[in-house]
């Protein structure tokens, strides 16, 4: 939204329904609530709900790893993801292979560009990712500034202020 409205100059509701209508996110494990923007109820990026009814709205949305996934949802992923040219993962991790193995994810990435956020991770761990998109997959795990494997320096929000540009 923020690099959407200082690019481009436009307001906030103008950037909105540009994101609406141009961008598809699916949050195959939910997500804590929606953003300001999005609804009257919105919360901003890191803010953290401030009465235990806040909280308990919010923690509705969350759907749990070892609770029954919505098979619709990972459907639609995958449907988006054979449909897409370029992929992003915001905060890959070895959890994240049981969710990539959900999306058939072996399966969709000939011919993608693949970006992804590792922050925080060892040494060990972010080789597993590297090796599970480019030794296995062949995937291009290269991001805009042109590093030749996964983004380790950035969290999910820095990767975005930083690498992607919307044209």
């Amino acid at each position: 939204m923020n690099s959407l409205k200082s690019t481009f100059g436009n307001e906030t509701e103008e950037c909105a329904e540009l994101i609406k209508k141009n961008i598809e996110i699916i949050h195959v494990h939910g997500k804590m609530d929606d953003l300001p923007w999005e609804n009257d109820y919105g919360r901003a990026y890191g803010d953290i709900p401030s009465t235990l009814a806040e909280l308990e709205r919010s923690s509705t949305g969350i759907k749990i790893i070892h609770e029954k996934i919505e098979k619709k949802c990972f459907g639609m992923a995958r449907k988006l993801i054979n449909s897409s040219e370029l992929i992003v993962f915001l905060g890959l991790n070895l959890h994240n292979q049981i969710n990539l193995d959900r999306l058939h994810i072996k399966d969709n990435l000939d011919e993608k560009t693949i970006y992804g956020t590792i922050k925080g991770l060892s040494g060990p761990q972010k080789e597993k990712v590297n090796e599970y998109f480019c030794d296995k997959l062949n995937a291009k795990v290269v991001p805009v500034s042109g590093r030749r494997r996964p983004i380790d320096g950035f969290d999910a929000l820095g990767f975005l202020q930083e690498e992607v540009r919307f044209q």
